[in-house]
């Protein structure tokens, strides 16, 4: 398993060619990641690093800092099958990973790879609390094609406005499974 780590802000030519070229390359500059750009960022080096022929990893991992709020101005867009995006280094709620905002956009938005030959299968959240969301696009946006799974384990959503948490829209032969309707008698709580 790799654990994905936020790129530090300045790279050298050399180390972007390393990225592209190279099955593996060390961005150590932190544990965890502060940021959703920070985090589409490195899945989409990843992606361009598989799309130039590279061999995708068995699985990543992306640790969201603990007690950090995440702004979702712009969306989550899971890109690499079999990510794993886990709040604090145990994917527990208990260590305050909150995704907030995204008025005009989901917070999270799954979509079909864009990479002939390596589809997106399955993406896993956990520990994760979403809030504040857009009331017409929900929390979390389904629009990849068959077999697209994502599950959700010890997650929590803090529902205000929004009639739903969910939106599932696009092609007619979406298969999007999402195990957070059973949030409504588990663990959503209302503001």
């Amino acid at each position: 398993m790799v654990i994905a780590q936020p790129l530090q802000s300045m790279l050298t030519v050399s180390a972007w060619l390393s990225i592209l070229l190279h099955s593996s390359y060390d961005v150590a500059a932190q544990s965890c990641y502060t940021s959703i750009v920070d985090i589409n960022s490195d899945m989409q080096i990843e992606l361009a690093r598989i799309a130039g022929g590279g061999t995708p990893e068995d699985s990543y991992t992306f640790e969201l800092c603990a007690n950090t709020i995440f702004d979702a101005t712009e969306a989550l867009n899971p890109v690499l099958n079999n990510a794993f995006f886990v709040c604090g280094p145990d994917g527990s709620s208990s260590n305050s990973c909150t995704i907030t905002g995204g008025t005009t956009n989901p917070q999270v938005e799954i979509a079909s790879s864009t990479v002939s030959g390596y589809p997106l299968v399955s993406v896993a959240f956990s520990g994760i609390t979403f809030e504040s969301f857009s009331e017409t696009e929900g929390s979390i946006k389904g629009v990849a094609f068959f077999p697209t799974t994502a599950t959700f384990s010890d997650s929590v959503w803090t529902v205000s406005t929004s009639r739903h948490a969910t939106s599932s829209r696009g092609h007619p032969l979406i298969f999007f499974v999402l195990f957070i309707e059973l949030c409504w008698w588990l663990s959503c709580k209302a503001d």
